[in-house]
């Protein structure tokens, strides 16, 4: 095995240890890891039990094929899939199962077989993917064989010559360009007024919203092309599920980056927060109630409405992000420790998900969560000033 295949997925001495353990309690193959700054705690059957588990259920939000997956297939509990998160992210070894790649910049070198998801600025795929592949990316690019679906958002996707997907293409992006092949359906129906560039083979249909395709000499269509209505917001459990899939990727993005830049504010609110949790929640009543008087007072004044409009926005991204201080503080307490790593960031968003699926508990776990950390920023800028 050369140095590089052993910086991907062999960073820990131990792997191979809890591999057997894990294989030996018929859990199935460990998920590789990298760095990060997790703690050392699978070193511990209990702990390497409650990380499969965990696992095992975040790849069933991240691979299930329909929100009754559960139901047909309860005999059927998948493994954990390969977990990889590195800055500068390289799979020059062949892997097996489903894998979710975290980094900045991430190159697919060697098969893959099963299920891919990542996340990163970049995602270059080299070698055969033997499953769906899922991007949320700034750019993308294709240069060998898909063997699934290939679903995306990225503002530049370009599927090379040598590309192909072997069945359905859909997402959103703004420049979209095909010289390869699509063995199914191209549906851009959410890509509003975008770039896009057909240069290459589409076995089935091409659908398009808000955009004029520029659709070379050279392109060969088999099916229909149709532009269709822009797609509405739907209300059915499975948007819902991706919403909710989408929206924990997104926090779980968020921390991986405050984790990598500054640690420090995020293990000093999570530890405010847990060590003076009434005070916190009463500043936060407080300054809720403050926002929203004054929030009222400038829209009746007619002139303070841009300040009405501020305050909304602040208590907005407030709400949205104060499920990060909530989960890691969650997975601090399932796991016990006071560091912060990527097991405890995993884990914590997937039981604060898991609690949330109730729409009366979503809401007051919401509301809580959200006046612990307007009551915390509050509090941190009274001290200041």
């Amino acid at each position: 095995m050369n140095r590089d295949c052993k910086q991907i997925v062999l960073k820990k001495e131990n792997q191979a240890e809890v591999a057997e353990l894990a294989d030996a309690h018929g859990l199935g193959p460990c998920p590789p890891k990298a760095g990060g700054g997790s703690t050392p705690l699978l070193g511990t059957r209990n702990m390497n039990k409650i990380l499969t588990t965990l696992l095992s259920v975040l790849a069933l939000m991240f691979f299930a094929k329909s929100p009754n997956v559960l139901a047909q297939e309860e005999s059927n509990i998948p493994s954990p899939p390969n977990l990889i998160t590195d800055e500068q992210l390289t799979v020059n070894k062949t892997l097996f199962g489903d894998t979710i790649l975290i980094g900045k910049d991430i190159l697919i070198q060697e098969t893959i077989n099963g299920d891919v998801f990542a996340v990163g600025e970049s995602v270059t795929v080299e070698s055969p993917i033997n499953g769906d592949l899922r991007i949320i990316s700034i750019r993308a690019e294709v240069k060998s064989v898909v063997d699934g679906t290939f679903a995306f958002i990225s503002q530049n996707i370009y599927i090379t010559s040598i590309g192909e997907i072997n069945k359905d293409v859909y997402g959103m992006t703004k420049d979209f360009n095909l010289e390869g092949r699509i063995g199914k359906d191209l549906n851009l129906g959410y890509s509003y007024d975008a770039n896009i560039i057909i240069d290459g083979k589409i076995m089935g249909n091409f659908f398009y919203t808000e955009s004029r395709p520029d659709i070379s000499e050279q392109a060969d269509i088999s099916g229909e092309i149709r532009k269709i209505a822009p797609y509405e917001p739907a209300s059915s459990k499975a948007d819902f599920i991706v919403v909710r899939i989408f929206y924990t990727l997104v926090l779980l993005v968020i921390t991986i980056f405050i984790i990598r830049t500054r640690r420090d504010i995020l293990e000093k609110a999570v530890s405010e927060v847990e060590s003076k949790f009434s005070k916190h929640l009463l500043s936060g009543l407080i300054s809720a109630g403050v926002i929203v008087l004054t929030g009222f007072l400038s829209f009746a004044s007619g002139a303070g409405i841009p300040i009405t409009l501020i305050l909304a926005g602040y208590v907005a991204i407030v709400a949205y992000l104060s499920p990060i201080i909530t989960s890691v503080w969650i997975g601090k307490r399932v796991f016990k420790t006071k560091n912060i790593g990527l097991i405890q960031i995993i884990s914590g968003l997937l039981i604060f998900n898991l609690i949330t699926l109730s729409s009366a508990l979503s809401v007051l776990i919401y509301f809580v969560s959200t006046a612990l950390v307007l009551g915390y920023i509050t509090r941190v800028y009274l001290k200041k000033n």
